[in-house]
Formats: structure tokens, C-alpha cells, sequence
């Protein structure tokens, strides 16, 4: 009798896996603002409910609750590879949040913080915008700096940056520590060695802080954020730049853009630009 029962719990573990994983369908929604959700005074952790209310414990001896970041909910389906999609996570000190997982690039459990694939959406924007996030999350979209911060916060993350030139060709750049400051250090920006394909063209900008076009931080006699010589848009400009993936969508006129310097071919001319980060236990 004590067999058969232990037999249906891990079957009940199991079958709560199984539809967590498959549960994340990319949604169907239109322009996301990233508000946030307020937590219950009765549960202060904010981490009572998983994905859609189903329970798949990352501890097994923990009760449910949220998952950190995508990384988390990769070792959560142990034996499994969950789909790429739209999750719910909440990171450590931050609020419940929606967003992107890649798992399927370098083995998965990558959180996108930015995407840029079409031009639909307008990256010329202000430091309360960039703060708090803006976009789509099924087309582009940015994070939100504070987000970002937090998940940084929580341990040792890396990032990868995916780049496509207008023949197609596939570049990426991995760096082997990525971190972002808090508001009062406007973001700074630090980031460990590089590997990848496509030129390491951000170890430039290491240790500046985040700029806008109505807060300028870079180390430039103008704002780089604002000149249109450098394409416009948020960066951790320097003096002024080597790379600039928030800059004014490609649109074939030749006109200052989405920058990568050191990328083979066309360093200017990049229809796509995805950023994300991911835990370093894996």
C-alpha cells in the first residue's frame, strides 16, 4: 500500500512538470508596458503561485512559487526541455514580471531583454521608458533597466547577443560576466571576457553608465544618446561609441542605425538584434 502510494505522488510530480512545461505558448498580446503586479500582504515573498497556478517545485523542498529567471524554470522540468515562450518569473528583490526564455540557443534557459526585428516599435525614448521597460514581447521590446538589475543581482549571469546582417548571416557575442548598477548608478555597465563570432564590440563601453537623450552620462563633449551621427537611442555610451543596438531601426538609407563595429561585413546594416542573460550554473 505504501509503494502504491509513493508510485502516485511522483506520478502527480511528474504530470505537474509536464504541463507546467508545455503550458507556455508564446501569448497573443499587443504593445506590453511591463507593469508590475502588487504582492499580497499575506504572502510578502510574492513566490506562492508558478506559471499559470500549476506547480512544478525548482526545490523539492520548498513549497511553488515563481521562478527566478528562465535558467530557473529550465531545471524546474528536470528531463525535459521546455518550450521558448512567455513566463512569468519574479527576481530577487524585484516584482512579479512577464517575460521572454529562450530555451533552445546554446542550451537554453537565456531571459531576453531586448529584441529588435522589424522597426515597429519606437527606441527613441526617454530614461523613465528605459527604466521601466517598453515593447512587445513577441516582436521588440526592452526589459526595463531596473528588471535587468535585479536579475543580474542574484548571482553570476552572462549574456549573449545575437546578430543577423541583410544577408542572413548569423553572428553572436557571449561575455562571461554581465551586471547592470542600481538607478543611483545609472545602470553601469560591467561585463567580464568575450567569445563569439561577431567581434567584440562592447568591452569599450565596460564601466560607463546608461544613457539617454534626456540624461546624458557618456564621456563625450555632446550627448551621444541624442546626436544622430551615432543613430540615436539608450546605450552605455562612452566617448561616443563601438556599438549601439537601441539605435534607429535599419531602413536602407544609409542613415545611422543599429551599430555593431567590429561585425563582419556591414557593421551597420543589422535587421536583428537580440539581447539576453543567463545564469552561469549551467
Amino acid at each position: 500500500m505504501f509503494s502504491f502510494i509513493m508510485k502516485a505522488a511522483i506520478l502527480l510530480i511528474l504530470v505537474g512538470c509536464i504541463s507546467f512545461c508545455i503550458s507556455s505558448e508564446p501569448l497573443n498580446e499587443s504593445e506590453i508596458t511591463f507593469e508590475r503586479e502588487e504582492r499580497s500582504l499575506a504572502d510578502p515573498a510574492g513566490r506562492q503561485k508558478r506559471q499559470s497556478g500549476l506547480s512544478c517545485p525548482k526545490r523539492i523542498s520548498h513549497s511553488p512559487e515563481y521562478p527566478r529567471d528562465c535558467y530557473d524554470i529550465l531545471q524546474s522540468c528536470s528531463g525535459q526541455s521546455p518550450p521558448s515562450g512567455q513566463y512569468y518569473i519574479q527576481p530577487d528583490g524585484g516584482n512579479l514580471i512577464k517575460v521572454y526564455c529562450d530555451m533552445e540557443t546554446d542550451e537554453g534557459g537565456w531571459t531576453v531583454f531586448q529584441r529588435r526585428i522589424d522597426g515597429t516599435i519606437n527606441f527613441y525614448r526617454s530614461w523613465s521608458y528605459y527604466q521601466t521597460g517598453f515593447g512587445n514581447l513577441n516582436t521588440e521590446f526592452w526589459l526595463g533597466n531596473d528588471n535587468i538589475h535585479y536579475l543580474t543581482s542574484q548571482g553570476d549571469y552572462e549574456l549573449r547577443v545575437e546578430l543577423n546582417n541583410t544577408l542572413g548571416n548569423h553572428y553572436y557575442a557571449k561575455y562571461n560576466k554581465f551586471r547592470i548598477g542600481d538607478s543611483f548608478s545609472e545602470y553601469l555597465l560591467v561585463l567580464g571576457a568575450y567569445s563569439g563570432t561577431a567581434g567584440d564590440s562592447l568591452a569599450y563601453h565596460n564601466t560607463m553608465r546608461f544613457s539617454t537623450y534626456d540624461n546624458d552620462n557618456d564621456v563625450y563633449s555632446i550627448n551621444c544618446a541624442s546626436h544622430s551621427s551615432y543613430g540615436r537611442g539608450a546605450w552605455w555610451y562612452k566617448s561616443c561609441l563601438l556599438s549601439n543596438l537601441n539605435g534607429q531601426y535599419y531602413d536602407y538609407s544609409g542613415a545611422p542605425s543599429i551599430y555593431w563595429s567590429y561585425l563582419p561585413g556591414d557593421n551597420d546594416q543589422i535587421p536583428f538584434a537580440e539581447m539576453k542573460l543567463r545564469n552561469r550554473s549551467i
